[in-house]
This record gives C-alpha cells, sequence and structure tokens, in this order.
C-alpha cells in the first residue's frame, strides 16, 4: 500500500499519529483518492475532528474541492458535524450549499 493510501486509511480512522507519521515520511496531505477526495475529507466523512486537525496543521487545503465541487466544509454540515464544521469555518473553507438541518456556524 502507497503512503498516499494509507494517509487516507489513517484519516478514515482519526489515526492522528499516523497522520503526522505518514506526512513526514512523505505521504501527500492533499493525495486525491476515492472519487477525488483528499484525506481531509476521509477524516470529515468519518468524524474524526482530532483527524482534521491534524491535517489542516499538516497543511492540508482546506479550499480543496474534487470534481463534485463540494468542500470539506459542505461534507460536514451534510454529515451533522457541526464541531468538524465550525472548525472548517475557522480555517476559510468555503460553504456551497445550505445546511438540510437547523445548523448556525
Amino acid at each position: 500500500m502507497s503512503l498516499d493510501n494509507e494517509l487516507h486509511e489513517a484519516a478514515s480512522n482519526g489515526d492522528v499519529t499516523r497522520i503526522k507519521n505518514l506526512i513526514s515520511r512523505g505521504a501527500n496531505v492533499d493525495a486525491p483518492g476515492l472519487n477525488g477526495m483528499s484525506p481531509l475529507f476521509q477524516a470529515v466523512g468519518s468524524g474524526y475532528l482530532n483527524a482534521v486537525e491534524a491535517l489542516v496543521a499538516e497543511g492540508a487545503d482546506v479550499h480543496y474541492r474534487p470534481a463534485n465541487g463540494k468542500t470539506a466544509l459542505d461534507m460536514a454540515i451534510a454529515f451533522r458535524e457541526a464541531s468538524i464544521a465550525r472548525f472548517l469555518d475557522s480555517k476559510g473553507c468555503a460553504r456551497t450549499m445550505q445546511a438540510p438541518w437547523d445548523f448556525r456556524l
């Protein structure tokens, strides 16, 4: 398994220690994976704020958009991850959709 694929797996599992280790060994923090999503999207979709924070601290692009044009903040809103959404908003991540539920940043 490549370092980039391992990073996607670590992000999906919220494994901050492994995320930092893989990036220090050369994994691309913004490597596109399934459907063009970066590890940041993996962490958001899995609900791991600590992994989202670690990826952003390691340089993950909060402005990255896969082919569907959605942002990590859009995903956080869609998955009802309010703490992750607030964090991404504080980092300047764009929002392209309205929350499908009662949500205020």
